[in-house]
């Protein structure tokens, strides 16, 4: 589990990146901009959406979005993952370069714990 969860954060960091990272919504349809969780949710769901919602199999992405934002969150010193982050992602003075630093950081210590 801790390799998907190293790959998934990594690769929310590298869409950020890429894509350029938002505050107060998922995804920022003018710009193409995530927010931490747009982003998770857009790997978890093989690029098909940045909102949390069921896939066509009926599932969701959750089994592998709630395993990464837990290990941000836990490098972050969150305590619940799903509100702490979206705080913390929209804080006032929060910056990209931070966001997506974060999420490295994460990816590391999840592949330490392999």
């Amino acid at each position: 589990m801790s390799a998907q969860v190293a790959a998934d954060l990594r690769a929310a960091a590298d869409v950020l990146e890429r894509d350029g990272w938002t505050q107060s919504d998922y995804y920022d349809d003018k710009s193409g901009f995530r927010c931490v969780y747009g982003a998770l949710h857009f790997v978890a769901s093989g690029g098909r959406r940045s909102e949390p919602q069921l896939n066509d199999d009926g599932g969701d992405d959750g089994p592998r979005v709630g395993p990464a934002a837990a290990q941000l969150a836990s490098l972050l010193r969150l305590t619940a993952p799903s509100v702490d982050l979206v705080d913390w992602n929209d804080a006032p003075r929060r910056r990209a370069a931070e966001v997506i630093a974060a999420l490295r950081a994460a990816a590391d210590r999840a592949e330490a714990d392999q």
